[in-house]
């Protein structure tokens, strides 16, 4: 072999070795980056988690407690360590720290204390019939009444139909509710609380409704993401005469109504699709929250509690103001160039115009829409939605993000969102995306993120008249306003195509990040709709029938407790129930959140220090 062929022999190893030692070296920094992160994320898992045990000690003492829960913790090879806890006015200001591998993860807290945001009992009702004996045994200090579901009924009755008069000409009204209530708890001494829009508007700004619809939610929360740990029965006699008592948080939904025949006992969430009836003679014992559910336009539900009932938690009635009537439909725009010179969009895909539309999709699919799911127990509903077809319009690696618009016609509803090995967040409609993935200060929009992080994105509607009513007018009716002219003006959905507002209905959306600039590339709106026909003829005779029962004498809730009843209020027990909602601040306001972080290099790490 020649000199030179040698030196080219030697000069091809050298480079081989040398590609191998680059390979090597960047293998190990990637590896390094990898632990980095994981660790971060470890840090702040760890944070979270003490953050939640801190506020249930704290509720458990009924906003009493003056000293935490815990001090020091060690957890999942990290250790949590409470740096500050001071309780002054009803107002917990807190702080912890989590430190695994030396990388510290730190939150900083405020909450304030309510005082009837769990209460033991709590009604949403459109009239409540009580009777209550003066043996029961009622150990709490106040009880709420939500008059959102008259506002509603009012609205329908007197706005949306038309009809002549008030509540007051039905005998309805949250005074009546008050003082119906008020006769039959001062020989109790407690305290009666009207709950008004002023005041959910207050925490809607901070966490979402509170009370008996924050439970409403919480419990439909539960329901949809912890499928697992959800049993729903027709009847409990196949239950042998307990649920869920080994300690584990679990969920039993009756359908149509639970009236005991037998001895039953359980822990948890019970959710009663009907009637809750316990008769002389039965023994009924519950530790956890219950909540009545009549289904939507049941004019008179019951809770008739004569047994031997021992109820120690939370004890939540909702009765609508009105059938959840009519159904929801979804429009899709999109357009990938980001021009939008028409309001649909102006992209040619399948020789036709990316602008879709699916009527009545409750009557397919619910009122549940997943958008993007690595989980196969959540499909896709992508044949209605063109989300992951525009997302493969895009790299991998391309930044984008989501935002939604006009949530205030939200429907009721949750949304949950997660990025690849990050946490899962569920948050209300009407107030955005959650802290931890919206942007600060601007919650109705995500954080950007690459294309190939996103795990999880889906919402929930648990209230069609929540969302916009868009129905298609009559021919002598005036058509929707503001529908640009042109267009189908008498149709819901067209209008949506045609309004770069989409009529105000619930509308996500994805934009590209790109050069500095905000693209949107996507839209989908979500909104109440019905058609003339004979969708409206059958939406006027359930109306008529759901107004003929208003004067009736049995209508809106019974409750009658008799003299063999004990309910005691466990805020610890509900607050565990349901801690993952509202970041683990249900039953508090939610005054502020601050969070800071250090590696191991960092300079000031408290624990390198």
């Amino acid at each position: 072999m020649g000199k030179g062929a040698l030196l080219s022999v030697i000069a091809v190893a050298f480079s081989t070795l040398l590609l191998l030692y680059n390979a090597q070296l960047s293998s190990n920094e990637t590896g390094v980056r990898e632990n980095e992160n994981r660790a971060r994320l470890v840090a702040r898992d760890l944070a979270l988690e003490g953050r939640k045990l801190l506020l249930a000690g704290w509720v458990g003492s009924n906003g009493s407690g003056v000293a935490p829960a815990f001090t020091t913790l060690n957890q999942g090879g990290g250790q949590i360590d409470v740096v500050n806890f001071a309780v002054v006015n009803d107002t917990l200001d807190f702080t912890l720290r989590a430190n695994y591998q030396q990388t510290v993860h730190e939150i900083r807290s405020r909450f304030a204390w309510n005082d009837f945001a769990l209460n033991a009992m709590q009604f949403k009702v459109n009239k409540i019939n009580p009777t209550i004996d003066p043996s029961a045994v009622l150990d709490f200090n106040s009880i709420g009444l939500d008059n959102q579901s008259l506002s509603e009924l009012e609205q329908v009755l007197f706005t949306e139909l038309e009809m002549s008069g008030s509540l007051a000409d039905f005998d309805l009204g949250m005074s009546q509710q008050v003082t119906a209530m008020t006769e039959e708890l001062d020989p109790f001494g407690i305290e009666v609380n009207e709950i008004d829009q002023a005041m959910r508007d207050a925490y809607d700004a901070i966490n979402g409704a509170m009370y008996p619809d924050q439970i409403g939610a919480a419990v439909d929360w539960f329901a949809t993401y912890y499928p697992a740990a959800h049993t729903s029965v027709a009847d409990v006699n196949g239950l042998g005469g307990s649920f869920g008592m080994l300690g584990s948080n679990e969920m039993l939904t009756v359908q149509g109504g639970l009236s005991l025949t037998n001895d039953f006992q359980g822990k948890g969430i019970l959710v009663v699709e009907g009637n809750l009836i316990v008769p002389p003679g039965v023994t009924f014992q519950w530790d956890g929250i219950i909540l009545v559910k009549p289904p939507a336009g049941d004019t008179n539900p019951i809770i008739d509690l004569q047994g031997f009932v021992d109820i120690e938690g939370n004890l939540v009635a909702l009765q609508d103001g009105m059938p959840n009537t009519g159904h929801m439909d979804l429009s899709i725009m999109r357009d990938m160039t980001g021009t939008w010179s028409q309001p649909y969009g102006n992209e040619m895909v399948y020789a036709s115009l990316v602008r879709d539309h699916e009527h009545d999709y409750t009557a397919s699919e619910g009122n549940y829409v997943v958008w993007h799911a690595d989980d196969p127990g959540f499909p896709d509903h992508e044949g209605y939605t063109w989300f992951n077809d525009t997302l493969g319009e895009l790299n991998a690696n391309d930044s984008i993000f989501v935002e939604v618009t006009n949530n205030h016609n939200h429907g009721r509803g949750l949304v949950r969102f997660k990025k690849h090995s990050e946490v899962e967040e569920v948050s209300l409609i009407g107030s955005g995306f959650g802290g931890l993935y919206s942007v600060p200060g601007n919650p109705t929009r995500t954080q950007t993120f690459q294309v190939s992080d996103l795990e999880t994105f889906d919402i929930t509607v648990t209230r069609l008249s929540a969302l916009k009513r868009l129905w298609d007018p009559e021919e002598d009716e005036d058509p929707h306003p503001g529908c640009v002219l042109g267009q189908d003006v008498r149709s819901g959905p067209h209008c949506v195509w045609a309004h770069y507002n989409r009529m105000e209905a619930l509308t996500f959306a994805i934009y590209q990040r790109a050069f500095g600039l905000d693209i949107k590339l996507y839209e989908a709106s979500l909104y109440w709709h019905r058609k003339t026909g004979q969708e409206e003829e059958d939406f006027e005779n359930e109306m008529n029938e759901f107004i003929s029962h208003l004067n009736d004498e049995n209508y809106g809730l019974t409750l009658n407790i008799g003299p063999d009843v004990s309910i005691s209020e466990n805020p610890g027990t509900v607050f565990s129930l349901v801690s993952g909602f509202s970041g683990g601040s249900f039953g508090l306001a939610h005054l502020g959140t601050w969070t800071r972080s250090w590696d191991p290099n960092d300079a000031g790490n408290p624990a390198t220090e």
